[in-house]
Parts: C-alpha cells; structure tokens; sequence
C-alpha cells in the first residue's frame, strides 16, 4: 500500500511539474479559450492592479455593491476591505464566508472557512448583524429573493 502512495504522489509531482514548465503556454491557452467562449480576460501581475480592475469595472456599472462568490484569490486580494475602502459593499454568497464576513474576521480553513464557530457564535453575529441593518430596500419586480429571513423572524435581507 505505501509503495502505490509513493508513486501516486510521485505521478502527482510530476504532472504538477509538467505544468509549472508550460504555465505561460497554458494561461494564454486558458486566455484564448475563455475569450472565445465570450469571457473577457483581465491581467494582472499584483493584487494593487487586480483591485483597480474589479474596482474599475464595478464603476463603469455605476454599482455599488457586489455579489461575490467564495474565492481564495480574492481574500489573498483583500478584495472586500478594498471594495468597501471605496465605498462598495462587497455581499459574500458562501454561507462560511458570509458568516466571516459578519464578524469582520479572516477565514480559518480554505475550504470551511467558518469551521472556528459553533452554532451560538453564528446565531449572535446572525442576530447582531439583523438589528444593525436599515430599512430594507425595494426589490426590482425581477428579483426572485425579494427578502431573507433574519433573526426574530424579521424579513429583513442581511444585506441591507
């Protein structure tokens, strides 16, 4: 059984090393790909860029808010903290980033982020979260979520 181990680990390394020697081929590949498929490829070489372009795009949209899903490159980022620097409410979709969100911290593990937290932990930052929101705002007829349900029953939606 170990031996089996060694060579998968060693048959992962070498693939892994095979694509670390072709990366620059493989992102222009990924970046031809991507565009031909209608997606718009950004560049950047450091997280300072990679913000003023979400930034930038966020602006050309006149929005102020952002739906975000759960993504390392944008905690490694500080995406959020960059966002709501410049007046834009970034909205976390993963319920363990969202629920890190509320308490303002940084996520434990990559992939529960929220793993540190017992249910009493949640249930406080869900409550406390809830009584600091303002009136809720006016759902677009096209919105399907028109409100979720906060704590004490209000239909308050937690953002806002």
């Amino acid at each position: 059984m170990q031996a089996e181990t060694e060579q998968l680990r060693a048959r992962g390394q070498a693939i892994k090393q095979r694509a670390l020697s072709r990366l620059p081929e493989l992102l222009e590949e990924l970046e031809a790909n991507c565009t031909r498929n209608g997606i718009r490829v950004h560049w950047a070489e450091t997280p300072a860029v990679a913000n003023r372009i979400v930034l930038d795009i966020v602006n050309a949209h006149s929005a102020t808010g952002v739906i975000k899903g759960k993504s390392m490159v944008s905690e490694e980022m500080h995406l959020n903290a960059y966002l709501a620097a410049h007046g834009v409410e970034p909205i976390e979709t993963d319920l363990g980033e969202f629920i890190i969100q509320l308490n303002g911290e940084t996520p434990s593990h990559i992939i529960v982020p929220a793993i540190h937290k017992n249910k009493s932990q949640i249930a406080q930052s869900s409550t406390r979260s809830c009584r600091a929101r303002p009136t809720p705002r006016r759902w677009p007829s096209s919105t399907p979520l028109r409100a979720a349900p906060c704590a004490a029953g209000s239909t308050r939606p937690p953002w806002g």
